[in-house]
């Protein structure tokens, strides 16, 4: 199984988790479950390309009015421009 299956699993325990926390309603529950969906795709295509000895770290504050989603991946880091 692929990180990109894997992923599927924690997406929905982790929203649904997160959804409880806050007793958000069913729409905030899908739209937390989109938007982390999104963050650990990028993560582990474009960061780590789709390289399995690599992590995506996850990290969710849940307070009874927000939410706070922070995915970090283990890929290089481009230089800014400046």
């Amino acid at each position: 199984m692929t990180t990109l299956q894997n992923e599927t699993a924690l997406v929905t325990g982790a929203s649904r988790g997160i959804g409880r926390a806050t007793a958000a309603a069913p729409e905030s529950e899908s739209d937390v479950e989109i938007a982390l969906r999104e963050a650990l795709a990028n993560a582990i295509i474009h960061g780590n390309h789709e390289n399995p000895r690599k992590r995506v770290h996850v990290r969710f504050r849940c307070e009874p009015d927000e939410v706070s989603l922070a995915v970090k991946d283990e890929g290089r880091r481009a230089l800014s421009r400046r």
